[in-house]
């Protein structure tokens, strides 16, 4: 977080909607009330003896905060935009407005607590969703190409959602968290260089506020310096006999599929410094399973 390695790599498995199991109430429900998530991320947080929890973790929380319509009769919810005016209307939100929409008020005071209860002994991750990622739930999945396409319009949502995910993240930092995870969608290589652009002051903001910025994304970036930009997540698959960054990364190990075999140089490198998944663990998962699940990845750390 100090653009120091830690001791030792911090194993943090993101695993938020599959606290809801063990309260036994319907998900909806559960992401409304900070007292059982609190109380059931700690829950599992001390079963599994991880590094870290995730204080919130819901790539739906601004689209919802800016008038989607969620539907949970599946999970991940589909998402149902409003007319564009409305979106557009609610981009122009203060970031004290945005804090105050939809569940956000939940997720901040879900961190506050885990902060007062945790006193930093544990890292708490929160996750957000990229700007792209955002902009495809708000204006379709084709918002990527056209906005690769050069359209003013694309470039100016781009613009004001990148700069609403910085002020909820401000938000995040100020309660708490120590790692602010952003999952953004495969971003276009002719807007690349753009997209990296526009997200430098996102990633100072964080680490202004001694919180450690991640990059999840299938997109290929170049690995960064962990002082500069974000500490990026690598996904080696099978038989993948590319190099090691020379940068500090992150590992992501997936979370639908067999564990790689030949990942032993990447756990091993000195300058991997956290072990996460490759998104959230599935909240279908049974418990038992995720116990399984999570002694498996221990033992290819160890």
């Amino acid at each position: 977080m100090r653009g120091q390695p830690p001791a030792r790599r911090l194993f943090i498995p993101l695993i938020f909607t599959l606290a809801a199991k063990l309260e036994d109430i319907a998900l909806p429900t559960f992401l409304t009330n900070p007292t059982k998530i609190a109380n059931a991320l700690t829950a599992i947080h001390y079963r599994l003896h991880t590094d870290g929890l995730v204080g919130y973790y819901d790539l739906t929380l601004v689209a919802e905060a800016l008038g989607c319509r969620l539907d949970w009769h599946t999970v991940p919810p589909d998402i149902a935009a409003p007319r564009a005016v409305e979106i557009m209307g609610n981009m122009q939100l203060s970031p004290y407005e945005l804090k105050s929409r939809g569940r956000i008020p939940v997720a901040l005071d879900v961190v506050r607590r885990l902060h007062m209860t945790l006193r930093d002994e544990s890292a708490l991750l929160v996750g957000l969703p990229g700007p792209l990622r955002l902009a495809q739930q708000l204006f379709g999945n084709d918002f990527a190409e056209r906005f690769a396409a050069g359209n003013s319009d694309t470039e100016d949502i781009f613009d004001t959602l990148t700069e609403m995910i910085l002020h909820l993240s401000q938000a995040f930092c100020l309660v708490g968290t120590h790692l602010v995870l952003i999952d953004e969608a495969v971003i276009p290589a002719s807007v690349l260089q753009r997209w990296e652009s526009a997200m430098v002051p996102l990633w100072n903001a964080i680490r202004f506020h001694e919180a450690l910025p991640v990059l999840c994304t299938d997109t290929d970036i170049q690995a960064r310096d962990l002082a500069e930009g974000p500490l990026l997540c690598l996904k080696p698959g099978q038989g993948n006999e590319s190099p090691l960054p020379e940068h500090s990364f992150a590992l992501a190990l997936p979370t639908a599929e067999a564990l790689p075999m030949d990942i032993t140089r990447w756990v091993s490198a000195n300058n991997c410094v956290l072990i996460t998944t490759d998104g959230e663990i599935p909240y279908q998962m049974e418990i038992q399973n995720l116990q399984r699940m999570i002694t498996e990845m221990r033992s290819i750390l160890t």
